[in-house]
């Protein structure tokens, strides 16, 4: 809602222009290097008026885009002669822009800053309308008015919660926005309101999720049960979402895929497909032998995403390399799916054991398993390997007949199954999946880390070891 008619001329006209190019975008006659080549013009515009781009274009860069914006160079060569940003370059772009044209954005928004300093993501008008649109009319597909959502999102710095709660709405979803504290906003009062209000979706995090489930099973309470669950702001292994269907009783989709630097990349139409929104971005893969090649659709591609964004003029995004492995499959004329493989070098450096995130959680909730597992941390010690968790089990005992295949696969390692976690291994959705979960307690503390992450890790240590003097008096 706006006051100034204008405004709301403008967001009624956007929100029609959005949905007429989804529905135009998947047929065959449809122009897709004409809108290319004009999006991608206007958003190189916007970057050149930026001094920080125009540093990293040279002068000479910076005179030779010119030439190829000044003959309609074709948006491929156009996108070719720009470099790749990485985040130390995107920082500098993104909090000029924020500086420079503040006075035309909606709402500001940082990312979570959890290994280094909060970068800017601030929201203009136009890309919170069209990442609503593209939002709200993928999720048309299993979603109705007939539904109520708990938004439980614990960055309130960030977008998403934000997002999130337009979307829904668009779509006439009444919403329940929260998110916990350590002063009176606990899990106890989420599950308290949802016992009356009842929804039928969940929007957040795995890691909030399991946590909730968690909290309930320790108090005694009636955990809310949920018809369709929407994660975000995390990697979600097959092996936990099945944990997470079982825990529900409702139907996991992947609900979004990008960041705060890129906004919404995909978004799900089904439990098993995350759908490209190739409309508003240009995408481009570096693959294994380091060769970068636009996605096209022709075929199966796999390696790190890189983005560029059509929608955002405020604050251009460019060739932003993510650090994400991905892979991205064509199925139909006009869409592409796309499925996250997890960051760059993300497996687990365990004593003689190679593992990716999704085969370690294979082991931990195994398909032909009945594992009752929580929450985990796993933590590398001189002498073993302990595997610390939190479950639903009677006793010790019970669990590891549970979890034999995670046995078999990491000889010697230590269960350790206690009430209680440390805090780190909550922060899933904003420290990622090694910094929350795996832990080498044999290297000192990363000092490049913020000092409220570095003094969780200290507790961690200290917690275990507690209950290696524990283990070593029985």
């Amino acid at each position: 809602m706006y006051r100034d008619e204008a405004t709301r001329e403008q967001v009624n006209r956007l929100i029609a222009q959005q949905q007429r190019l989804i529905r135009a975008w998947r047929q065959p006659d449809f122009d897709r290097d004409a809108h290319y080549a004009e999006r991608l013009g206007k958003t190189v515009r916007s970057a050149l008026e930026l001094e920080s781009y125009r540093e990293l274009l040279g002068s000479e860069g910076a005179a030779s885009v010119d030439a190829l914006l000044s003959r309609g160079a074709d948006y491929r060569e156009l996108l070719a002669a720009l470099p790749i940003l990485a985040k130390r370059e995107y920082r500098a772009i993104s909090g000029e822009a924020s500086r420079s044209r503040r006075h035309r954005m909606l709402n500001y928004f940082e990312t979570s800053g959890t290994t280094g300093e909060p970068l800017p993501a601030p929201k203009g008008l136009h890309d919170l309308v069209v990442n609503t649109v593209n939002f709200g009319e993928h999720w048309a597909e299993f979603l109705s008015g007939g539904d109520t959502a708990l938004i439980l999102i614990n960055t309130p710095q960030g977008p998403a919660a934000f997002q999130f709660e337009h979307a829904l709405n668009y779509l006439g979803i009444a919403t329940f926005r929260t998110w916990v504290d350590t002063v009176r906003n606990d899990y106890g009062r989420v599950i308290r309101i949802a016992g009356f209000l009842r929804p039928t979706v969940f929007a957040g995090p795995p890691s909030q999720l399991i946590n909730l489930y968690e909290y309930a099973a320790a108090n005694g309470l009636e955990a809310p049960a949920f018809r369709k669950v929407l994660l975000t702001g995390e990697r979600s292994s097959p092996a936990l979402k099945r944990r997470l269907r079982q825990l529900t009783g409702g139907a996991v989709y992947d609900a979004s895929y990008g960041s705060s630097e890129t906004g919404t990349t995909a978004v799900a139409v089904s439990e098993d497909a995350l759908r490209l929104q190739t409309h508003s971005y240009i995408f481009e893969i570096e693959e294994r032998d380091g060769r970068i090649r636009f996605v096209t659709g022709d075929g199966l591609v796999e390696g790190e995403l890189i983005v560029t964004a059509l929608e955002n003029d405020l604050r251009p995004l460019i060739r932003y390399r993510t650090g994400d492995l991905v892979r991205i499959e064509p199925r139909e004329e006009g869409v592409l799916d796309i499925t996250p493989l997890g960051r760059l070098g993300h497996a687990l450096d365990l004593p003689g054991v190679g593992l990716d995130q999704d085969e370690f959680e294979e082991l931990v909730w195994p398909e032909d398993g009945d594992s009752r597992i929580f929450n985990y941390f796993i933590a590398v010690c001189p002498d073993k390997v302990y595997f610390v968790f939190t479950g639903d089990y009677d006793n010790e005992a019970q669990a590891e007949r549970h979890l034999r295949h995670l046995r078999e696969a990491i000889p010697g390692v230590a269960f350790c199954m206690v009430p209680k976690l440390p805090d780190i291994a909550g922060l899933g959705s904003t420290l990622g999946w090694k910094a929350a979960r795996v832990h080498d307690l044999r290297k000192p503390a990363d000092p490049s880390y913020p000092a409220n992450i570095r003094q969780a890790m200290e507790q961690l240590r200290q917690f275990m070891e507690t209950l290696r003097s524990q283990e070593a008096a029985v």
